[in-house]
């Protein structure tokens, strides 16, 4: 299946559009739970596995995610700047 991962940069969340439908569903961010805070996400991507990799532009950090949910991987500090 192709499903869309979208970056929603003003409303500070990730959201998923499966294959056949119109509504997206949040999946990082505001308005999902059990997630980390974002702000101004900008890019993702998805491995091979199907875990999400968030550009969190507004905090200057990369954000991963795994089995046991998301952290933040690059610029934890938030001293990220490139």
């Amino acid at each position: 299946t192709m499903d869309l991962y979208v970056a929603d940069h003003f409303n500070n969340r990730v959201q998923l559009f499966e294959r056949g439908n119109i509504n997206g569903t949040t999946v990082a961010g505001s308005g999902a739970s059990g997630t980390i805070a974002l702000h101004s996400p900008n890019s993702v991507i998805v491995d091979g596995n199907g875990y999400l990799f968030i550009a969190d532009s507004g905090n200057n950090r990369i954000v991963g995610q795994n089995q046991n949910g998301f952290r933040c991987l690059v610029g934890c500090s938030g001293g990220g700047s490139a």
